[in-house]
């Protein structure tokens, strides 16, 4: 009777850890995408900058 109350103590904690690590893993993960959707949204900004100053060799150059 020891035994299997020992065994199913085990058995709770065990699925307790999987379920709250698979939760945190869930987190990591949405967080990581997010991450990375914000980095290629700031990435196409510049390069959106970087091409809207380009100099156009028709164009005469400006003096400052």
């Amino acid at each position: 009777m020891a035994r299997e109350v020992g065994t199913d103590t085990v058995q709770e904690v065990a699925e307790t850890a999987v379920h709250h690590l698979s939760r945190i893993a869930t987190i990591v993960a949405t967080a990581a995408r997010d991450i990375v959707s914000e980095l290629g949204e700031l990435f196409s900004d510049v390069a959106e900058a970087a091409a809207t100053r380009r100099v156009d060799p028709s164009e005469p150059p400006v003096e400052e």
